[in-house]
Order: structure tokens, then C-alpha cells, then sequence
């Protein structure tokens, strides 16, 4: 049985059908699923051999092929969906990023930063859940990757005292937070929902 715990986390995730691309040639490649893939040192290959962000990683520069589109406020790259997030965005909430837990990194274009934009990636950082979902495990690096379907929530116990949260589903800040600063919904974001935080009775 899990109750509810005060507090509560509003989730924002990229809608954007033009993710950012990885500078292939920057990169190491590996084949797969019939196709060659760049394979950054930030990546794990689980043993089924499904590719993802290492969960173990805390910063990621990253080196992409082309610019985010300058519309949107937040963002993907493919492959491997590292969260992207603009900085004019970003700067409303950093501060309150544990240093420890999640971090912003560089992205680069012809080796040159794109100074507007970062990406953002945590470690030890909570699984979405929902009461009907489909988790895969990486036994090397922790890495949980989650399809949810409605009624969101965090089960881990040292999750509530988090402002900032970061996992491969999206970016998640707490709502009073939210509230007090008046922070906006970032351009290319679905319309947020809210995470409950549950824990063991």
C-alpha cells in the first residue's frame, strides 16, 4: 500500500517531432538494429544490447549536427533522447538544481557551444510510475526506463526533498516552486501534469 506525501512535482516533456541530431562523426559508431549508430562515451549497452543514457554519467557535452529549433524552449536529441533545455529557460530554475544529483552540460556545433541551449541529465534520480506501466532494467548501469499510462507518481523516499528532477521521461519541478517564481511552461512542451510523491505505508 502507498499513501500520499505532501508535495508534488510538475512534469514537463518535449513534443518536438525535430529532435537533435548527434554529430555522427564526432563519435564512435556501432551497429544497430541494422543501422550504424554513433556511440558517445555517455552511452550503455545493456545486456539484451538496447542502447540508452548511462545512469551512472552526471554531466554530458554533447555534440550535436545541427541547432535546436529556435522556437522551442525544450528538446531531444536521437538518438538516445538526452533531455536538451534552453538556457533562457533554464535560468529560472538552476539554482535549485542539487549539484550532486543533476547537471547541465554543453552543447557543441562544429565544436564551437551553442550558448543558448544545455542539456540536463541526473544520476540516482526516481522512475515514473503509474499504477498500470512497462519498466525495462539495465543490470549495468541502474538505468529505468518507464511507459506510464496516467496517475504518475515517485516512490522513493529521498526523492521529497528535491526541487529539480531529471530521468529519461522528462524534467520535473516542484510545484510550489512552480507557484512561487512563476515559472512558465517552456515553448515545445507537452501540457504539463503533475507527480505525485507516494511512498510505503
Amino acid at each position: 500500500m502507498l499513501r500520499h506525501k505532501k508535495g508534488r512535482w510538475v512534469w514537463y516533456a518535449s513534443r518536438s517531432e525535430r529532435p537533435v541530431w548527434l554529430d555522427a562523426k564526432c563519435y564512435p559508431s556501432i551497429a544497430f538494429d541494422g543501422r550504424e549508430l554513433p556511440r558517445p562515451e555517455w552511452t550503455c549497452q545493456s545486456e539484451n544490447g538496447g542502447l540508452h543514457v548511462d545512469a551512472r554519467v552526471g554531466r554530458i557535452d554533447v555534440h550535436v549536427a545541427t541547432r535546436p529549433v529556435p522556437t522551442m524552449e525544450i528538446n531531444w536529441t536521437e538518438p538516445y533522447a538526452l533531455n536538451l533545455v534552453s538556457r533562457s529557460w533554464a535560468d529560472l530554475w538552476r539554482d535549485l538544481v542539487d549539484p550532486d544529483l543533476v547537471f547541465l552540460g554543453t552543447l557543441l556545433l562544429d565544436g564551437q557551444e551553442i550558448e543558448d541551449w544545455m542539456s540536463v541529465h541526473g544520476i540516482r534520480q526516481p522512475a515514473l510510475r503509474s499504477k498500470s506501466m512497462t519498466e525495462q532494467l539495465c543490470n549495468r548501469c541502474g538505468n529505468r526506463s518507464t511507459w506510464t499510462h496516467g496517475g504518475e507518481f515517485f516512490n522513493e523516499p529521498h526523492v521529497g526533498d528535491q526541487v529539480v528532477l531529471v530521468n529519461g521521461n522528462g524534467v520535473y519541478l516542484r510545484e510550489d516552486v512552480v507557484r512561487e517564481r512563476g515559472i512558465r511552461t517552456p515553448a515545445g512542451s507537452f501540457e504539463p501534469s503533475y507527480v505525485d510523491w507516494r511512498v510505503p505505508a
